[in-house]
């Protein structure tokens, strides 16, 4: 469901969901492994590079899925499982 929100309630929600995640990113020689392997795939052009890297780091981390909006392209990019986001996360008390 889209919503618009205020920009302080944009910041509370923001807030509340990054509480909830880990960040990961790929090192320098990962980046670069990526950016070669990308160069050799189909369908991966500068408009949709940085996706692709949320796939590489996702993967290399041991993720089993990818949750994402973009189910077309990501298809192209990752054997992970993909979910379609169906509800945000629910309140924190």
């Amino acid at each position: 469901m889209k919503r618009n929100l205020s920009p302080t309630d944009a910041a509370r929600e923001a807030q509340r969901l990054f509480s909830r995640l880990v960040f990961r990113d790929l090192s320098g020689p990962q980046a670069l492994e990526a950016a070669v392997l990308a160069s050799t795939r189909e369908g991966i052009r500068g408009s949709n590079f940085h996706d692709f890297l949320y796939a590489r780091t996702a993967e290399a981390f041991g993720a089993t899925s990818l949750v994402t909006l973009n189910l077309v392209d990501f298809r192209k990019m990752t054997n992970l499982q993909l979910e379609h986001p169906v509800q945000p996360f629910p309140p924190t008390p």
